[in-house]
Formats: C-alpha cells, structure tokens, sequence
C-alpha cells in the first residue's frame, strides 16, 4: 500500500507538474512562432533577428 509520505510526495509533484506546464508550452510555441515569422522572412531581419542570430549574439559567436 501506499504510506502517507509518498503519497503526499507525489501529490506536490503532481500539482507542481500542473502548474510548469502552461508557461513552457506557452514559451516553446512563442518561440516557434518568431522561428517561423524570421524564416518565412515576414519580417526584415534587421527589426525581428531570428532566434539562431539573436543566440549566436548573446553567447558571442556571431562577432
């Protein structure tokens, strides 16, 4: 059987679970959606970089 501990364990897990999925997937889709805008080139490069740009600015591999 199950013991309270493990029980009440799986249950923060699972409320935690509920809670972090919404903001990922909202993230991921918001980033799909620059991806596509910058790679379909609806929006000129230089006003919207695309995301591999913006990346190799920040970490320096695009100087």
């Amino acid at each position: 059987m199950w013991s309270r501990k493990a029980h009440s364990k799986n249950h923060y897990l699972t409320k935690w679970a509920a809670g972090f999925w919404r903001p990922v997937v909202f993230v991921v889709a918001l980033v799909l959606l620059w991806w596509l805008v910058t790679a379909q080139q609806w929006v000129v490069p230089f006003i919207l970089p695309s995301p591999q740009d913006t990346l190799n600015a920040l970490t320096g591999n695009g100087i």
